[in-house]
């Protein structure tokens, strides 16, 4: 793992363990109210993804896995893929790859058909590189036989199934996770459980100034 890359899941963590005491149970249906892109729809790295509460969900990457659990939607995980550290103590219980629960493949992210055999009906990847030919395929890809995806702002690609010209260029604040985790949790219908998660992180986490970053980049279509 790179040394950003580190950076990045230790900012989401650092965000979770501050703040974080949430539900274990299934969350709330979505809420009412406009999402970017359109009504039912949010705008992720240039995707246009479905506000459609999926029930089979497949998440790659420390970050995307435990963003999952806090959102309380771990009873709906089917599959997970490379947990680099620990999870949460209050998430830790929930984990039972030993019975499947969910099927966890340790080395990385596992090959597309092992994916597909779960029957996933959403993605959750942390990293661009789930999102690749080499990977789960292209987001357009999965779109098109009817799994959504999400991917973490602080690694959209220059384009569908790219890499990155510069990583720099993306934003890796707390302000990019909070904005990651609202719009996933209302991807996900959690969208009430995800609103109560970022108040408590920004009520633990450091003030601008105080050597953490605020915003770089911004968010432009929030």
């Amino acid at each position: 793992m790179t040394v950003r890359r580190r950076a990045l899941v230790a900012l989401l963590v650092a965000g979770l363990s501050s703040g974080c005491a949430a539900s274990t149970s299934p969350a709330a249906g979505p809420a009412a109210g406009p999402a970017a892109g359109g009504a039912g729809v949010v705008e992720n790295c240039g995707v246009e993804v479905a506000v459609a509460a999926p029930s089979r969900i497949f998440a790659a990457f420390h970050n995307g896995i435990e963003a999952v659990y806090a959102l309380g939607a771990g009873e709906r995980l089917v599959g997970a893929a490379y947990l680099d550290n620990p999870l949460l103590p209050q998430f830790a219980g929930q984990f039972r790859p030993e019975r499947e629960q969910p099927a966890y493949f340790p080395e990385e992210y596992p090959g597309r058909e092992e994916v597909l055999r779960l029957d996933p009906d959403f993605v959750v990847s942390g990293f661009t590189g789930a999102f690749t030919a080499e990977g789960l395929g292209t987001r357009s890809e999965l779109a098109g036989i009817g799994i959504g995806s999400y991917l973490f702002t602080q690694y959209c690609p220059t384009a569908d199934g790219e890499g990155q010209d510069s990583l720099g260029a993306n934003d890796a604040s707390f302000e990019s996770v909070y904005g990651d985790l609202t719009d996933l949790g209302r991807i996900l219908g959690a969208d009430a459980a995800a609103q109560e998660l970022v108040g408590r992180m920004r009520a633990a986490s450091p003030t601008p100034g105080s050597g953490w970053p605020a915003s770089r980049t911004g968010r432009g279509w929030r």
